[in-house]
């Protein structure tokens, strides 16, 4: 095949390779070796460096290419002497179409990854920190963190479940999990992220004496009305999780209004963790309860990031327009939250576009997604599974082209199985953990994400493209960072090679050769 790049190095891959029954393989990580990952470094004036992963062959391997020699004639005529038979496409970046600011990437802190953590030596849980991170990681910006229990506990609990009607908090206690299981974990990532790291709360159910079904499970609303004494015990719940975090030396950046409302309604028979809000209730919890609670307590918008919905882009139309059509609950309100699952919509990213053109002051932000998630299914945590690798990164692409302003993993680290979790509700993970053998794995899911965490981070700009000719199975994003420099992210999830030609992106025209099955970050300094 013609070569279609200059190389000038290349680094290894800092990857020990398994395989088991999937697509591609793992990267291992064991007391005997788990070799450090490359930071990106800033580039040089002149080069690119090229960031590349792939089903069959890399991780993160590094090239860089020479633009001077980029620029020699023999390039300029390449793809009329191309004559193999791959898709080729041009790309054009248009720097002044320049979009939504990048709040960042990341995942979870759960009660499950802590427990994960735990099991392992301490060595190989620290690694699995500065992974996630470290600048020798994926360089995450961004964490979320369950307000009390979710489905990847090990038991069913709040903060305020002793004492029933307890309408002033007086009896709100953080629990084992938080001193044990996250705290410490916040605390490591925090110092690791030399304290730039953005904290999201997101709360799965209140006390059962709060609910209809008067449990912490099952399909549930708050009792009462919006305005009267559970919900504004409900919002009153946000402000003591704060404050109580805030006393550990940890303060949020944003909460959200409540982790997927539409479960209860939705599933009758939804059987873990939930509360029940229709867009109209929401409109009002905020506007009444949790707006003017948070307000009083000094969590105003100018402190504490609210995000609303958190839930799948089905319902965002009809979330939005309740709570962000009127003018008081708006005001309370910065951002929108939503989840990755699908719900059967056929074309359900226009949503965001839908979103974006009615509430353009209110940020877009992916808050969950993990795959394996189907109730039921047999193909939970698999190892080595590239396809979904290649989802995630369609997903994340997807949505940067639609306003999003983030992406968020959800558990950091589960058991081979996918756990734990006590509804069972198992689930893959970036990266799986095998406490019997003192080992854990990176998944390619794992890589997937950091082609974006690594290389773009909080303060990019997006900035638009335009492809030409048959683009199908290629999937492209483009930023400037804040040092000044070009980032793109180019996916090929077709069975052969892409032959691309990028303009605008550097002073020449440049020639890239994408192997099937694979997802590139190229890296320049802006012209």
């Amino acid at each position: 095949m013609l070569l279609f790049v200059t190389l000038i190095h290349g680094n290894d891959d800092h990857c020990v390779k398994e395989y088991f029954d999937q697509n591609s393989f793992v990267c291992v990580c064991n007391i005997s070796v788990c070799p450090n990952i490359e930071p990106a470094t800033p580039v040089s004036k002149g080069y690119i460096d090229s960031w590349e992963s792939s089903r069959d062959q890399y991780r993160f391997h590094r090239t860089q290419l020479s633009i001077n020699d980029l620029a020699r004639p023999l390039e300029s005529n390449m793809l009329q002497k191309l004559t193999l038979p791959y898709k080729k496409l041009r790309i054009q970046i248009n720097i002044d179409d320049q979009r939504q600011t990048i709040h960042g990437f990341g995942g979870a802190i759960t009660d499950a990854t802590g427990l994960n953590l735990l099991n392992l030596p301490v060595n190989l849980s620290d690694s699995i920190m500065s992974n996630y991170f470290s600048k020798n990681g994926l360089d995450y910006s961004v964490t979320r963190v369950p307000i009390g229990g979710t489905d990847f506990s090990t038991r069913i609990y709040t903060y305020a479940d002793d004492q029933p009607d307890d309408f002033e908090l007086e009896h709100f206690a953080l629990e084992p999990e938080d001193k044990l299981l996250k705290i410490p974990l916040i605390k490591q990532a925090l110092k690791l992220k030399e304290g730039n790291l953005k904290l999201l709360g997101s709360a799965w159910s209140p006390p059962g004496w709060m609910k209809t079904n008067n449990n912490i499970t099952g399909s549930g609303f708050l009792k009462g009305s919006p305005g009267g004494p559970y919900y504004k015990a409900w919002a009153k719940y946000y402000v003591k999780f704060l404050e109580a975090y805030a006393k550990e030396g940890i303060d949020f950046w944003g909460i959200t209004t409540q982790n997927e409302p539409t479960q209860a309604i939705v599933h009758q028979e939804f059987f873990y963790n939930c509360l029940g809000l229709t867009p109209q209730q929401l409109r009002d919890f905020v506007k009444l309860d949790l707006g003017p609670v948070l307000r009083d307590a000094g969590y105003g918008t100018d402190k504490l990031q609210v995000l609303l919905h958190d839930d799948i882009r089905d319902f965002l139309p009809s979330y939005t327009e309740a709570v962000l059509n009127d003018t008081e609950a708006a005001s309370y309100v910065t951002g929108i939250g939503y989840h990755w699952y699908k719900n059967g919509l056929e074309d359900f990213y226009e949503n965001l576009n839908l979103v974006h053109s009615n509430f353009p002051n209110h940020f877009l932000f992916s808050t969950e997604a993990c795959e394996g998630f189907a109730r039921f299914s047999t193909e939970r945590a698999q190892l080595g599974n590239w396809t979904r690798a290649e989802t995630y990164a369609v997903d994340i692409i997807e949505d940067l082209n639609r306003f999003t302003t983030g992406w968020l993993d959800w558990n950091l680290a589960l058991n081979t199985q996918g756990g734990p979790s006590w509804a069972e509700n198992w689930t893959d993970g970036l990266i799986l953990v095998d406490a019997s053998k003192a080992t854990y794995y990176r998944n390619p899911m794992f890589y997937s994400l950091g082609h974006f965490s690594k290389f773009i981070p909080p303060n990019s700009v997006y900035i638009g493209h335009e492809v030409q000719g048959d683009s199908q199975g290629v999937y492209v994003a483009a930023f400037i960072d804040p040092s000044d420099q070009m980032v793109m992210v180019i996916l090929n999830t077709n069975d052969s090679p892409v032959d691309l030609i990028i303009e605008k992106f550097t002073s020449v025209s440049v020639p890239i050769a994408m192997d099937a099955h694979s997802i590139r970050t190229l890296i320049t300094p802006r012209i």
